[in-house]
């Protein structure tokens, strides 16, 4: 079921019949990582190894004796595809049983990833964010064009705390920055900001490649946004073509060093190991 994480964007697009400038009725292919997504975490969660599965252990059929009125697993297919966003009733239901689908349905990576989505509007979400990521990117995002941002020093700064935080909200932290920056004409800390956003993205490659997304989110990354901004005579390169072969050698020094530690490697750990071998 994950044969969506190995996908080209063009390929994803394509299956999940979205669109990158979306009209009318038409779906953005952000929509569809959000959704898709949300299928993978319930995935994770009840064990399902199908698709069918998803349909009997999420939305069981009725009581013995009666007939159940319909077979919904086209529908979960959909949600596995990214062609349709599960309705508010539908995601509230599961969330009581399976918590956290929710949340990761409504982050704010999602719209401040969208190019055609102002990014000043988005600046608002950063209340949605995780406290310490929102501690880290007021100060330069609420002024409008990101020129609350005073020297490289501070960017500096703020780049390290959000790449050791390496979450879904740091990197929608560090979009946002870099979008700002961009926006403001600040090339250096445009280029500072986007080239950590890309190392971030490394060190979550292992989850996004879990939650479905992991090729076309760097796809999306490289050809999108970061050629959306303008790092003037700064260079931000990132290759696409790279990045599942880049996540599998971060995953395999990983397990070296765990089997040498002889234990597990905690999250934070991983994290740490992650930056040094970048």
């Amino acid at each position: 079921m994950l044969d969506s994480s190995g996908q080209s964007l063009e390929n994803f697009t394509f299956a999940s019949d979205t669109r990158n400038y979306a009209r009318g009725k038409q779906r953005h292919f952000v929509d569809a990582f959000r959704t898709v997504c949300w299928f993978h975490h319930l995935r994770l969660a009840v064990g399902a190894t199908a698709t069918y599965q998803m349909d009997l252990l999420l939305e069981p059929p009725p009581a013995q004796g009666l007939k159940r009125l319909d077979d919904r697993k086209n529908k979960w297919r959909g949600y596995r595809l990214g062609r349709h966003t599960p309705s508010s009733a539908l995601v509230s239901e599961i969330e009581a049983r399976h918590p956290g689908g929710q949340q990761l349905l409504n982050l704010p990576l999602w719209q401040i990833m969208r190019l055609d989505v102002p990014i000043e509007s988005s600046v608002e979400l950063l209340g949605k964010m995780a406290p310490e990521v929102y501690a880290s990117v007021f100060h330069s995002a609420s002024v409008l064009g990101g020129r609350g941002i005073r020297t490289p020093e501070r960017g500096d700064i703020q780049c390290r705390h959000l790449e050791r935080l390496a979450s879904m909200d740091s990197l929608a932290g560090l979009i946002l920055l870099m979008r700002l920056a961009g926006k403001a004409e600040n090339s250096f800390l445009a280029y500072r900001f986007g080239r950590t956003a890309t190392r971030v993205l490394s060190i979550l490659g292992s989850w996004l490649w879990d939650h479905g997304i992991a090729q076309p989110m760097a796809d999306y990354f490289g050809n999108h946004l970061l050629t959306s901004v303008n790092t003037g005579i700064y260079s931000l390169t990132f290759d696409p073509t790279r990045f599942l072969r880049h996540v599998v050698f971060l995953e395999k020094e990983a397990a070296r060093i765990a089997a040498d530690e002889n234990g597990k490697l905690t999250h934070q750990q991983r994290i740490t190991a992650f930056r040094k071998l970048m």
